[in-house]
């Protein structure tokens, strides 16, 4: 009977010893005596956390890249950025500035574009006048020996026969044109047409003679 009794002491004694190990290890899994999270649970929660985030990194990276527009004309249109960051030491570059094609019609002295010979004869008070003693005197520019030669070997201009007795230059074709206009108002004041044309060519102030022409046979 002893040895029985013994041996039940004993098993209970085990028994009891291993109740408390499992209630040891079971303190690890429970929190205020609650249990806490699985295996399971911890993971699908982790997993939840990186889809979230990885639902936030794409939804920014999307706007960044891309602007939503109506959905009758290319809904989803990737967005254009600028390779220059803005800030304070970006400096601005300005498109250089458009130059305007002078209208055409008469150039002033001090303008720095000027218009062909032909058309400042033309835009002239007295083209008619002008243009003809500058076809009897140069063949209009072509004829490059005589007063037009000389000048023209200086940079400077007279197609116009003007002062020939005295090698007379002018700057440029224009300022001989005005000088041509001013003659005509004041060096020939109250001469007919035709005499300021034979005035002009030194056939006197006389209102016939071959410089009316423009045949050069008869030229004097």
């Amino acid at each position: 009977m002893m040895q029985g009794r013994g041996t039940g002491i004993q098993e209970r004694m085990r028994q009891q010893e291993i109740n408390n190990q499992l209630n040891k290890y079971m303190k690890l899994f429970t929190i205020n005596n609650k249990p806490t999270l699985t295996y399971s649970q911890i993971f699908i929660f982790f997993a939840g956390v990186v889809f979230a985030t990885s639902v936030i990194f794409a939804v920014d990276w999307f706007h960044e890249n891309y602007t939503l527009r109506s959905p009758l004309v290319n809904p989803i249109q990737k967005r254009i950025i600028s390779p220059v960051q803005e800030g304070d030491d970006v400096k601005v570059i300005s498109p250089p500035p458009t130059t305007k094609t002078p209208a055409p019609g008469r150039i002033s002295r001090g303008s720095s574009v000027s218009p062909p010979p032909s058309e400042i004869v033309a835009n002239s008070k007295y083209p008619e006048f002008i243009d003809h003693i500058w076809f009897r005197e140069s063949g209009r520019g072509s004829n490059k020996e005589g007063l037009s030669g000389y000048c023209l070997d200086k940079g400077l201009s007279n197609e116009f026969g003007f002062a020939v007795s005295v090698n007379h230059c002018f700057p440029d074709f224009e300022s001989s044109v005005h000088r041509l206009e001013k003659w005509y108002e004041e060096d020939s004041k109250g001469l007919s047409y035709e005499a300021k044309l034979c005035y002009y060519n030194g056939a006197g102030k006389v209102s016939d003679c071959p410089y009316l022409t423009l045949d050069f046979t008869n030229m004097e």
